[in-house]
Protein backbone atom coordinates (compact mmCIF):
# COMPACT_ATOMS: atom_id res chain seq x y z
CA UNK A 1 0.00 0.00 0.00
CA UNK A 2 1.65 3.10 -0.94
CA UNK A 3 0.91 6.66 0.43
CA UNK A 4 1.19 9.01 -2.37
CA UNK A 5 0.61 8.64 -5.93
CA UNK A 6 2.90 6.40 -8.01
CA UNK A 7 3.14 9.08 -10.98
CA UNK A 8 4.66 11.51 -9.00
CA UNK A 9 5.27 10.09 -6.01
CA UNK A 10 9.11 8.45 -5.95
CA UNK A 11 8.38 6.40 -2.32
CA UNK A 12 5.13 5.42 -3.64
CA UNK A 13 4.80 1.67 -2.63
CA UNK A 14 8.10 1.68 -0.86
CA UNK A 15 9.76 1.53 -3.70
CA UNK A 16 12.77 4.44 -5.08
CA UNK A 17 14.04 4.49 -8.37
CA UNK A 18 17.23 5.93 -7.28
CA UNK A 19 17.95 3.16 -5.02
CA UNK A 20 18.23 1.04 -8.24
CA UNK A 21 19.80 3.55 -9.81
CA UNK A 22 22.66 3.72 -7.06
CA UNK A 23 23.09 0.24 -7.45
CA UNK A 24 23.94 -0.34 -10.72
CA UNK A 25 25.94 3.07 -10.42
CA UNK A 26 27.99 1.00 -7.37
CA UNK A 27 28.44 -2.48 -9.49
CA UNK A 28 29.68 -0.19 -12.58
CA UNK A 29 32.04 0.93 -10.36
CA UNK A 30 33.12 -2.52 -9.39
CA UNK A 31 31.78 -1.33 -5.49
CA UNK A 32 28.90 -3.76 -5.24
CA UNK A 33 28.98 -7.16 -2.96
CA UNK A 34 26.41 -9.78 -3.36
CA UNK A 35 26.44 -12.10 -0.58
CA UNK A 36 24.36 -15.60 -0.71
CA UNK A 37 23.46 -18.33 2.24
CA UNK A 38 23.88 -18.19 5.85
CA UNK A 39 27.30 -17.11 6.63
CA UNK A 40 28.61 -13.84 8.08
CA UNK A 41 30.16 -11.70 5.74
CA UNK A 42 32.21 -9.19 7.13
CA UNK A 43 31.64 -5.63 4.63
CA UNK A 44 33.25 -3.29 7.37
CA UNK A 45 35.72 -3.14 10.06
CA UNK A 46 33.65 -4.81 12.50
CA UNK A 47 30.47 -4.87 10.78
CA UNK A 48 29.39 -8.13 9.68
CA UNK A 49 26.13 -9.11 7.30
CA UNK A 50 24.33 -12.15 7.39
CA UNK A 51 21.27 -13.05 4.75
CA UNK A 52 19.52 -15.82 5.73
CA UNK A 53 16.93 -13.27 7.69
CA UNK A 54 14.16 -14.99 5.74
CA UNK A 55 11.32 -12.34 5.96
CA UNK A 56 11.90 -12.08 2.25
CA UNK A 57 14.19 -13.72 0.07
CA UNK A 58 18.15 -12.60 0.56
CA UNK A 59 16.43 -10.46 3.62
CA UNK A 60 19.85 -9.31 6.30
CA UNK A 61 20.52 -8.91 9.36
CA UNK A 62 23.33 -7.00 10.45
CA UNK A 63 26.19 -7.79 13.47
CA UNK A 64 28.48 -5.05 15.15
CA UNK A 65 31.30 -5.19 17.07
CA UNK A 66 30.86 -2.35 19.43
CA UNK A 67 32.31 -1.11 22.41
CA UNK A 68 34.26 -3.63 24.94
CA UNK A 69 34.08 -5.78 21.63
CA UNK A 70 30.52 -6.19 22.40
CA UNK A 71 28.66 -7.93 19.28
CA UNK A 72 25.05 -6.06 18.50
CA UNK A 73 23.04 -8.02 16.39
CA UNK A 74 20.58 -5.71 14.81
CA UNK A 75 17.83 -8.15 13.72
CA UNK A 76 15.46 -5.45 11.39
CA UNK A 77 13.18 -7.72 9.53
CA UNK A 78 14.57 -11.45 11.00
CA UNK A 79 13.37 -10.77 14.59
CA UNK A 80 10.56 -7.61 15.40
CA UNK A 81 9.73 -8.25 18.86
CA UNK A 82 11.67 -9.32 21.66
CA UNK A 83 8.81 -11.91 21.79
CA UNK A 84 10.04 -13.40 18.61
CA UNK A 85 13.74 -13.78 20.07
CA UNK A 86 12.62 -15.18 23.93
CA UNK A 87 9.68 -17.05 22.91
CA UNK A 88 11.52 -18.51 19.07
CA UNK A 89 8.58 -17.50 17.39
CA UNK A 90 8.48 -17.22 13.52
CA UNK A 91 7.49 -13.68 12.37
CA UNK A 92 4.34 -12.67 11.10
CA UNK A 93 5.57 -12.60 7.38
CA UNK A 94 8.44 -14.79 6.20
CA UNK A 95 9.23 -17.31 3.01
CA UNK A 96 10.19 -19.95 5.74
CA UNK A 97 9.33 -20.39 8.77
CA UNK A 98 12.20 -22.87 9.78
CA UNK A 99 14.10 -20.56 7.88
CA UNK A 100 13.59 -17.51 9.85
CA UNK A 101 13.83 -19.64 13.43
CA UNK A 102 17.36 -20.56 12.13
CA UNK A 103 18.33 -16.83 11.74
CA UNK A 104 16.84 -16.52 15.13
CA UNK A 105 18.88 -19.13 16.59
CA UNK A 106 22.08 -17.88 14.87
CA UNK A 107 21.79 -14.41 15.91
CA UNK A 108 20.96 -15.28 20.02
CA UNK A 109 24.33 -17.82 19.64
CA UNK A 110 26.32 -14.90 18.08
CA UNK A 111 25.48 -11.68 19.55
CA UNK A 112 25.59 -10.55 22.64
CA UNK A 113 22.92 -8.07 22.32
CA UNK A 114 19.75 -8.54 20.18
CA UNK A 115 17.93 -5.44 19.14
CA UNK A 116 14.35 -6.56 16.99
CA UNK A 117 13.38 -4.05 14.24
CA UNK A 118 10.18 -3.40 14.99
CA UNK A 119 9.88 -3.11 19.24
CA UNK A 120 9.08 -0.19 21.47
CA UNK A 121 10.77 -1.97 24.01
CA UNK A 122 13.97 -0.76 22.92
CA UNK A 123 13.14 2.02 24.25
CA UNK A 124 13.11 1.08 27.52
CA UNK A 125 15.99 -1.28 27.13
CA UNK A 126 18.59 0.96 26.12
CA UNK A 127 18.05 4.46 28.18
CA UNK A 128 19.83 6.65 26.11
CA UNK A 129 17.27 6.26 23.24
CA UNK A 130 14.20 7.27 25.64
CA UNK A 131 16.53 10.53 26.40
CA UNK A 132 17.05 11.71 23.09
CA UNK A 133 13.68 10.36 21.01
CA UNK A 134 10.09 10.56 20.35
CA UNK A 135 8.05 8.00 19.70
CA UNK A 136 6.03 8.51 16.33
CA UNK A 137 2.69 6.80 16.25
CA UNK A 138 0.88 7.07 13.13
CA UNK A 139 -3.00 7.51 13.09
CA UNK A 140 -4.30 4.42 11.29
CA UNK A 141 -7.33 6.40 9.70
CA UNK A 142 -5.12 8.75 7.96
CA UNK A 143 -5.91 9.30 3.55
CA UNK A 144 -2.43 11.64 3.80
CA UNK A 145 -0.88 12.41 0.19
CA UNK A 146 1.59 13.06 0.36
CA UNK A 147 4.89 12.69 3.44
CA UNK A 148 4.40 16.25 4.53
CA UNK A 149 0.65 16.00 4.86
CA UNK A 150 1.36 12.71 6.53
CA UNK A 151 3.58 13.99 9.51
CA UNK A 152 0.72 16.66 10.20
CA UNK A 153 -1.22 13.85 11.52
CA UNK A 154 1.32 11.99 13.22
CA UNK A 155 0.70 11.56 17.15
CA UNK A 156 3.92 12.35 18.86
CA UNK A 157 3.97 10.90 22.17
CA UNK A 158 6.76 12.64 24.35
CA UNK A 159 6.83 10.91 27.52
CA UNK A 160 7.59 7.10 27.96
CA UNK A 161 6.42 4.73 30.55
CA UNK A 162 3.19 6.14 31.24
CA UNK A 163 1.03 3.78 33.00
CA UNK A 164 -0.18 2.55 29.35
CA UNK A 165 3.07 1.34 28.06
CA UNK A 166 3.19 -2.42 27.64
CA UNK A 167 1.45 -3.34 31.18
CA UNK A 168 2.80 -6.14 33.51
CA UNK A 169 0.63 -9.62 32.27
CA UNK A 170 1.18 -13.15 32.68
CA UNK A 171 0.80 -15.62 29.75
CA UNK A 172 -0.07 -19.28 30.11
CA UNK A 173 3.81 -21.58 29.89
CA UNK A 174 3.90 -23.95 27.02
CA UNK A 175 2.95 -27.44 27.95
CA UNK A 176 2.73 -31.04 26.70
CA UNK A 177 2.31 -34.08 27.67
CA UNK A 178 5.79 -36.60 28.49
CA UNK A 179 6.15 -39.98 28.51
CA UNK A 180 10.35 -40.67 29.23
CA UNK A 181 11.56 -43.44 27.46
CA UNK A 182 8.13 -44.93 26.32
CA UNK A 183 8.06 -42.69 22.71
CA UNK A 184 7.68 -45.90 20.50
CA UNK A 185 4.23 -47.07 22.59
CA UNK A 186 2.38 -43.06 22.30
CA UNK A 187 3.36 -42.18 18.59
CA UNK A 188 -0.53 -41.30 17.74
CA UNK A 189 -0.87 -38.63 20.27
CA UNK A 190 -0.62 -35.30 19.38
CA UNK A 191 0.19 -33.21 22.53
CA UNK A 192 3.06 -35.26 23.53
CA UNK A 193 6.93 -34.24 23.32
CA UNK A 194 9.82 -36.31 22.75
CA UNK A 195 13.33 -35.75 24.50
CA UNK A 196 14.79 -34.58 21.66
CA UNK A 197 11.86 -32.48 20.61
CA UNK A 198 12.39 -30.95 24.03
CA UNK A 199 15.76 -30.59 24.05
CA UNK A 200 16.16 -28.51 20.29
CA UNK A 201 12.43 -25.94 20.91
CA UNK A 202 13.14 -25.39 24.61
CA UNK A 203 16.26 -26.64 26.54
CA UNK A 204 18.68 -25.39 24.11
CA UNK A 205 16.78 -22.35 23.00
CA UNK A 206 16.43 -21.81 26.84
CA UNK A 207 12.43 -21.16 27.51
CA UNK A 208 10.15 -22.70 30.18
CA UNK A 209 7.94 -25.33 29.33
CA UNK A 210 5.29 -27.86 31.49
CA UNK A 211 5.25 -31.36 30.99
CA UNK A 212 1.62 -32.81 32.44
CA UNK A 213 0.84 -36.01 33.72
CA UNK A 214 4.81 -37.59 33.36
CA UNK A 215 4.67 -41.41 33.60
CA UNK A 216 6.81 -43.50 35.68
CA UNK A 217 6.99 -46.26 38.14
CA UNK A 218 8.94 -44.52 40.72
CA UNK A 219 7.78 -44.63 44.15
CA UNK A 220 8.06 -40.85 44.73
CA UNK A 221 4.79 -40.38 43.05
CA UNK A 222 2.96 -42.35 45.79
CA UNK A 223 4.66 -40.52 48.41
CA UNK A 224 2.54 -38.54 51.39
CA UNK A 225 3.69 -37.01 54.57
CA UNK A 226 2.47 -39.76 56.61
CA UNK A 227 4.63 -42.66 54.35
CA UNK A 228 7.62 -40.17 54.53
CA UNK A 229 7.79 -39.42 58.19
CA UNK A 230 6.87 -42.99 58.85
CA UNK A 231 10.55 -43.62 56.75
CA UNK A 232 12.31 -40.22 58.08
CA UNK A 233 10.70 -39.41 61.51
CA UNK A 234 14.02 -38.49 63.12
CA UNK A 235 16.14 -37.57 60.50
CA UNK A 236 17.44 -33.94 61.37
CA UNK A 237 16.23 -31.18 58.64
CA UNK A 238 17.23 -28.21 58.09
CA UNK A 239 13.90 -25.38 58.22
CA UNK A 240 13.17 -21.59 56.98
CA UNK A 241 11.17 -19.92 59.80
CA UNK A 242 9.59 -16.96 59.19
CA UNK A 243 8.77 -17.73 55.90
CA UNK A 244 5.19 -15.29 56.78
CA UNK A 245 6.87 -12.03 57.43
CA UNK A 246 7.82 -9.49 54.66
CA UNK A 247 11.67 -9.79 54.38
CA UNK A 248 10.92 -13.33 53.87
CA UNK A 249 8.79 -12.48 50.94
CA UNK A 250 11.54 -10.26 49.66
CA UNK A 251 14.28 -12.68 50.11
CA UNK A 252 15.87 -10.56 52.86
CA UNK A 253 15.77 -12.91 55.99
CA UNK A 254 15.69 -16.50 55.73
CA UNK A 255 16.80 -17.30 59.20
CA UNK A 256 16.33 -21.32 59.37
CA UNK A 257 16.14 -23.57 62.39
CA UNK A 258 17.09 -27.62 62.75
CA UNK A 259 14.19 -29.90 63.44
CA UNK A 260 13.00 -33.80 63.48
CA UNK A 261 11.64 -34.22 60.36
CA UNK A 262 8.77 -36.12 62.31
CA UNK A 263 7.63 -32.56 64.04
CA UNK A 264 8.06 -30.64 60.95
CA UNK A 265 5.59 -33.13 59.08
CA UNK A 266 3.56 -33.20 62.30
CA UNK A 267 2.92 -29.62 62.18
CA UNK A 268 1.33 -29.56 58.52
CA UNK A 269 -1.06 -33.17 59.37
CA UNK A 270 -2.37 -31.59 62.79
CA UNK A 271 -2.58 -28.24 60.57
CA UNK A 272 -0.99 -26.50 63.45
CA UNK A 273 -1.16 -22.63 63.77
CA UNK A 274 2.77 -22.31 63.81
CA UNK A 275 2.97 -24.22 60.54
CA UNK A 276 2.58 -20.87 58.14
CA UNK A 277 6.10 -20.23 59.87
CA UNK A 278 7.75 -22.97 58.53
CA UNK A 279 8.85 -24.08 55.04
CA UNK A 280 11.06 -27.43 54.33
CA UNK A 281 13.23 -26.21 51.41
CA UNK A 282 16.16 -27.60 49.32
CA UNK A 283 16.06 -31.07 51.68
CA UNK A 284 18.83 -32.96 49.96
CA UNK A 285 17.34 -36.24 50.02
CA UNK A 286 20.55 -38.26 49.18
CA UNK A 287 22.31 -36.19 52.92
CA UNK A 288 18.77 -35.85 54.83
CA UNK A 289 16.71 -38.42 53.62
CA UNK A 290 18.45 -41.28 52.62
CA UNK A 291 15.69 -44.13 53.49
CA UNK A 292 13.96 -43.07 50.39
CA UNK A 293 16.93 -41.83 47.89
CA UNK A 294 16.20 -44.96 45.53
CA UNK A 295 12.26 -44.09 45.00
CA UNK A 296 13.17 -40.47 43.21
CA UNK A 297 12.36 -39.85 40.07
CA UNK A 298 15.21 -38.52 37.53
CA UNK A 299 13.84 -37.71 33.48
CA UNK A 300 15.70 -39.35 30.93
CA UNK A 301 16.95 -35.50 29.43
CA UNK A 302 18.47 -34.57 32.82
CA UNK A 303 21.87 -35.75 31.78
CA UNK A 304 23.80 -33.82 33.96
CA UNK A 305 23.14 -32.79 37.74
CA UNK A 306 24.50 -29.91 39.21
CA UNK A 307 22.78 -30.45 42.68
CA UNK A 308 19.97 -32.43 44.38
CA UNK A 309 17.66 -33.98 44.10
CA UNK A 310 16.00 -32.08 46.94
CA UNK A 311 12.30 -32.38 48.81
CA UNK A 312 9.95 -29.21 49.44
CA UNK A 313 7.02 -29.81 51.66
CA UNK A 314 5.32 -26.39 51.68
CA UNK A 315 2.22 -25.51 53.66
CA UNK A 316 -1.01 -24.43 52.03
CA UNK A 317 -0.78 -20.81 50.68
CA UNK A 318 3.01 -20.55 51.27
CA UNK A 319 4.66 -17.53 49.02
CA UNK A 320 7.95 -18.04 48.33
CA UNK A 321 10.17 -15.11 47.46
CA UNK A 322 10.78 -14.47 43.14
CA UNK A 323 14.49 -15.31 42.22
CA UNK A 324 16.70 -16.88 39.39
CA UNK A 325 19.19 -19.72 40.60
CA UNK A 326 22.20 -20.08 38.21
CA UNK A 327 21.06 -23.27 36.88
CA UNK A 328 18.53 -25.03 34.75
CA UNK A 329 15.95 -26.23 36.75
CA UNK A 330 13.21 -28.99 37.10
CA UNK A 331 10.44 -28.76 39.57
CA UNK A 332 8.10 -31.57 39.93
CA UNK A 333 4.82 -31.70 41.66
CA UNK A 334 4.64 -35.24 43.78
CA UNK A 335 1.16 -34.28 45.50
CA UNK A 336 -0.36 -31.26 45.96
CA UNK A 337 -0.52 -27.99 43.52
CA UNK A 338 1.79 -24.95 42.95
CA UNK A 339 1.19 -21.58 40.54
CA UNK A 340 4.29 -20.63 39.28
CA UNK A 341 4.99 -17.48 37.36
CA UNK A 342 8.47 -17.18 35.51
CA UNK A 343 10.17 -13.95 33.91
CA UNK A 344 12.87 -13.84 31.15
CA UNK A 345 16.62 -13.19 32.29
CA UNK A 346 16.74 -9.71 30.34
CA UNK A 347 14.89 -7.88 33.33
CA UNK A 348 17.09 -7.38 36.10
CA UNK A 349 16.68 -3.41 37.29
CA UNK A 350 12.72 -3.92 36.58
CA UNK A 351 12.72 -6.94 38.92
CA UNK A 352 14.40 -4.46 41.71
CA UNK A 353 17.13 -7.63 43.21
CA UNK A 354 18.58 -6.84 46.57
CA UNK A 355 21.72 -5.32 46.40
CA UNK A 356 24.60 -6.36 45.25
CA UNK A 357 26.36 -8.51 48.26
CA UNK A 358 23.26 -10.19 49.38
CA UNK A 359 24.29 -13.34 50.56
CA UNK A 360 23.36 -17.15 49.05
CA UNK A 361 23.32 -18.58 46.18
CA UNK A 362 20.40 -16.99 43.82
CA UNK A 363 19.65 -13.79 43.22
CA UNK A 364 16.18 -12.11 45.00
CA UNK A 365 13.59 -10.14 43.97
CA UNK A 366 12.12 -7.21 46.73
CA UNK A 367 8.75 -7.14 44.65
CA UNK A 368 6.54 -9.15 46.90
CA UNK A 369 3.15 -10.00 45.78
CA UNK A 370 3.64 -10.86 42.32
CA UNK A 371 0.52 -12.94 41.50
CA UNK A 372 -1.59 -10.44 43.31
CA UNK A 373 -1.08 -6.78 43.43
CA UNK A 374 2.60 -5.81 43.56
CA UNK A 375 3.36 -2.47 44.88
CA UNK A 376 4.03 -0.40 41.80
CA UNK A 377 4.42 2.98 43.32
CA UNK A 378 7.64 1.48 44.81
CA UNK A 379 8.34 -0.43 42.09
CA UNK A 380 7.26 0.95 38.77
CA UNK A 381 9.40 -0.09 36.43
CA UNK A 382 8.15 -3.59 37.19
CA UNK A 383 4.56 -2.65 35.29
CA UNK A 384 7.14 -3.40 31.87
CA UNK A 385 7.50 -6.94 33.01
CA UNK A 386 6.46 -9.84 30.75
CA UNK A 387 6.51 -13.23 32.16
CA UNK A 388 4.45 -16.64 31.87
CA UNK A 389 2.41 -18.53 34.68
CA UNK A 390 0.87 -21.71 35.06
CA UNK A 391 -0.65 -24.31 37.70
CA UNK A 392 1.20 -27.68 38.41
CA UNK A 393 -0.25 -30.62 39.64
CA UNK A 394 0.44 -33.76 40.84
CA UNK A 395 2.60 -35.55 38.02
CA UNK A 396 3.15 -31.81 36.61
CA UNK A 397 7.02 -31.03 35.55
CA UNK A 398 7.94 -27.44 35.17
CA UNK A 399 11.47 -26.73 33.19
CA UNK A 400 12.71 -23.50 34.66
CA UNK A 401 16.02 -22.28 32.60
CA UNK A 402 18.98 -20.89 33.99
CA UNK A 403 18.88 -16.91 35.02
CA UNK A 404 14.92 -17.22 34.58
CA UNK A 405 13.09 -15.32 37.52
CA UNK A 406 10.41 -17.59 39.12
CA UNK A 407 8.06 -17.02 42.12
CA UNK A 408 6.06 -20.05 43.46
CA UNK A 409 2.90 -19.78 45.36
CA UNK A 410 1.45 -23.47 47.27
CA UNK A 411 -2.13 -23.42 46.68
CA UNK A 412 -2.77 -26.34 48.89
CA UNK A 413 0.28 -28.76 51.04
CA UNK A 414 2.50 -29.64 48.32
CA UNK A 415 5.15 -32.17 47.83
CA UNK A 416 7.58 -31.35 45.21
CA UNK A 417 11.02 -32.50 43.73
CA UNK A 418 13.33 -30.18 42.10
CA UNK A 419 16.68 -30.66 40.34
CA UNK A 420 19.69 -28.27 39.73
CA UNK A 421 21.44 -29.05 36.09
CA UNK A 422 22.74 -27.96 33.36
CA UNK A 423 21.62 -28.70 29.57
CA UNK A 424 24.05 -29.80 27.19
CA UNK A 425 25.02 -26.40 25.70
CA UNK A 426 24.57 -24.81 29.13
CA UNK A 427 28.14 -22.68 28.80
CA UNK A 428 27.52 -21.55 25.17
CA UNK A 429 23.98 -20.34 26.76
CA UNK A 430 25.15 -18.67 29.75
CA UNK A 431 28.35 -16.68 27.23
CA UNK A 432 25.92 -16.27 24.05
CA UNK A 433 22.38 -15.87 24.97
CA UNK A 434 22.29 -11.86 25.34
CA UNK A 435 19.31 -12.12 28.70
CA UNK A 436 21.31 -14.74 29.88
CA UNK A 437 24.46 -13.18 29.91
CA UNK A 438 23.02 -9.50 31.46
CA UNK A 439 21.64 -11.58 34.33
CA UNK A 440 24.80 -13.82 34.69
CA UNK A 441 26.96 -10.84 35.17
CA UNK A 442 24.91 -9.71 37.92
CA UNK A 443 25.37 -13.13 39.41
CA UNK A 444 28.79 -13.22 39.29
CA UNK A 445 29.07 -9.62 40.60
CA UNK A 446 27.07 -10.61 43.68
CA UNK A 447 29.17 -13.43 44.28
CA UNK A 448 32.56 -10.05 43.70
CA UNK A 449 30.67 -8.30 46.63
CA UNK A 450 29.98 -11.60 48.99
CA UNK A 451 33.51 -11.81 48.92
CA UNK A 452 34.93 -7.97 48.90
CA UNK A 453 35.13 -7.32 52.34
CA UNK A 454 37.09 -10.58 53.16
CA UNK A 455 40.96 -10.67 53.72
CA UNK A 456 41.23 -13.49 51.34
CA UNK A 457 40.16 -11.22 48.71
CA UNK A 458 43.45 -10.30 47.91
CA UNK A 459 44.50 -13.95 46.93
CA UNK A 460 41.27 -14.07 44.71
CA UNK A 461 42.59 -10.56 42.79
CA UNK A 462 45.69 -12.01 42.57
CA UNK A 463 44.99 -14.95 40.40
CA UNK A 464 40.89 -13.36 39.06
CA UNK A 465 41.44 -15.56 36.03
CA UNK A 466 42.32 -18.84 37.73
CA UNK A 467 39.82 -18.08 40.68
CA UNK A 468 37.03 -17.57 38.41
CA UNK A 469 37.59 -20.73 35.88
CA UNK A 470 37.52 -22.59 39.52
CA UNK A 471 34.76 -21.26 40.64
CA UNK A 472 32.60 -21.85 38.15
CA UNK A 473 33.46 -24.91 38.00
CA UNK A 474 32.79 -26.51 41.78
CA UNK A 475 29.55 -24.38 40.39
CA UNK A 476 28.61 -26.43 37.27
CA UNK A 477 30.84 -28.98 36.58
CA UNK A 478 32.62 -27.50 33.50
CA UNK A 479 35.98 -25.43 32.80
CA UNK A 480 35.17 -22.45 30.92
CA UNK A 481 37.64 -21.66 28.67
CA UNK A 482 40.39 -18.59 29.06
CA UNK A 483 38.32 -16.32 26.45
CA UNK A 484 35.25 -16.58 28.47
CA UNK A 485 37.51 -16.21 32.00
CA UNK A 486 38.74 -13.13 30.44
CA UNK A 487 35.81 -11.52 29.34
CA UNK A 488 34.46 -12.02 33.03
CA UNK A 489 37.87 -10.88 34.62
CA UNK A 490 37.66 -7.23 32.18
CA UNK A 491 34.19 -6.79 33.48
CA UNK A 492 35.14 -7.34 37.31
CA UNK A 493 37.88 -4.87 36.85
CA UNK A 494 35.83 -2.41 35.54
CA UNK A 495 33.07 -2.66 38.20
CA UNK A 496 35.59 -2.88 40.96
CA UNK A 497 37.65 0.31 40.14
CA UNK A 498 34.08 1.85 39.56
CA UNK A 499 32.61 1.24 43.23
CA UNK A 500 36.36 1.35 44.90
CA UNK A 501 36.17 2.53 48.62
CA UNK A 502 38.38 3.43 50.78
CA UNK A 503 37.26 0.66 53.58
CA UNK A 504 38.49 -2.35 50.16
CA UNK A 505 41.60 -3.81 51.47
CA UNK A 506 43.13 -3.22 47.69
CA UNK A 507 42.22 0.82 48.29
CA UNK A 508 45.39 3.08 46.89
CA UNK A 509 44.96 6.76 46.70
CA UNK A 510 48.63 6.45 45.03
CA UNK A 511 47.81 4.33 41.76
CA UNK A 512 45.08 4.96 39.43
CA UNK A 513 44.49 1.48 38.83
CA UNK A 514 45.81 -0.66 41.92
CA UNK A 515 44.29 -3.77 40.50
CA UNK A 516 46.75 -4.06 38.19
CA UNK A 517 49.57 -4.48 40.50
CA UNK A 518 48.98 -7.67 41.87
CA UNK A 519 51.50 -9.87 40.51
CA UNK A 520 50.41 -13.93 39.32
CA UNK A 521 50.99 -15.94 41.77
CA UNK A 522 53.56 -18.89 41.60
CA UNK A 523 52.34 -20.90 44.62
CA UNK A 524 49.36 -24.49 43.88
CA UNK A 525 45.78 -22.55 42.98
CA UNK A 526 43.27 -22.71 45.48
CA UNK A 527 40.36 -21.54 45.04
CA UNK A 528 39.09 -18.65 47.68
CA UNK A 529 36.18 -17.45 45.59
CA UNK A 530 33.51 -18.89 46.99
CA UNK A 531 29.12 -18.34 47.64
CA UNK A 532 28.87 -16.90 51.17
CA UNK A 533 25.88 -17.39 53.12
CA UNK A 534 24.40 -20.40 51.71
CA UNK A 535 21.99 -21.23 54.79
CA UNK A 536 21.23 -18.13 56.70
CA UNK A 537 20.78 -14.33 55.63
CA UNK A 538 19.86 -11.85 58.14
CA UNK A 539 17.14 -8.86 57.80
CA UNK A 540 19.39 -7.28 55.28
CA UNK A 541 19.99 -9.76 52.71
CA UNK A 542 23.83 -9.86 54.11
CA UNK A 543 25.41 -12.99 56.42
CA UNK A 544 25.50 -12.64 60.24
CA UNK A 545 28.53 -11.44 61.43
CA UNK A 546 29.17 -14.89 63.60
CA UNK A 547 29.23 -17.04 60.74
CA UNK A 548 32.16 -16.84 58.60
CA UNK A 549 35.28 -15.39 60.03
CA UNK A 550 37.32 -12.58 58.31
Amino acid sequence: MGLGNPQEDLFAFGVSKQDFEAIEIAKSENRLQLIDGKELVEVLTGVWTCGNGAHTPGSQWILIQGSNKTLISLCVDSAYLYKNIEEMIPIGSCVSKSANLSAIKQMKTTADVLVPGHDLLICKQFRNFEQQTRVYIIDPGCNSSSIGELEKSINVHEKLGNSNFNPHWLKPVKEFEYYGNQENDIRGKSSWISDSELKEKFLDTNLPVVLRQVKSQKRCFDWDLNYLREKCENNIVIVRTETNRLLYRQGKRVPIEKMKFGRYATQILEKQKCRKRYYLAACNVKKALPQVNDEVYVPSFVKKIHKGPFLWVAPEEHYEFCHFDPDDGLLIVLSGKKTVRVFPPRYVDEMYPNPLGSYGRTIQSQVDKIGSVPDLDMYPEFRNVEGFETTLQTGDMLYIPAFWWHQVCSDEMTLSLNIFWGSERFLEKVRYHPGVRKSFDFWLLNVIEQNRAFSSFLKVLADLNEQIRRFLYNTWGEMITEEFAEEIRENVIEYLLKSMKSSDVFYSEQMPNPLSSFPVPRAKHTQRLKIRGLMHRNGNGALKEQTFKR
